[in-house]
């Protein structure tokens, strides 16, 4: 969740891409930090596999659930990006 408010803040200041929310945290959405990340935060530690191999298949499946909510988000014009 650290992470995710320096990235969006960082890309904020930078003017990267624009976040249309009503209540923000630093350069992000509230409702996405507090609701999206936190909770698949949660559930990526809690599911973490032993096996190297499902760990890796682990990680690819929770970036897959990230990018598909990112293309989701700016499909829906929540998420400006303007470069």
């Amino acid at each position: 969740m650290v992470l995710q408010l320096i990235i969006d803040t960082g890309a904020d200041i930078l003017g990267i891409y624009e976040v249309s929310s009503i209540v923000k945290i630093g350069g992000g959405s509230a409702f996405f930090t507090l609701g999206t990340v936190f909770t698949m935060g949660v559930l990526f530690v809690q599911f973490l596999p032993t096996n190297h191999w499902l760990k890796a298949a682990h990680i690819i499946a929770t970036a897959t659930l990230f990018l598909g909510l990112e293309y989701l988000f700016v499909q829906r014009s929540l998420v400006n990006y303007t470069h």
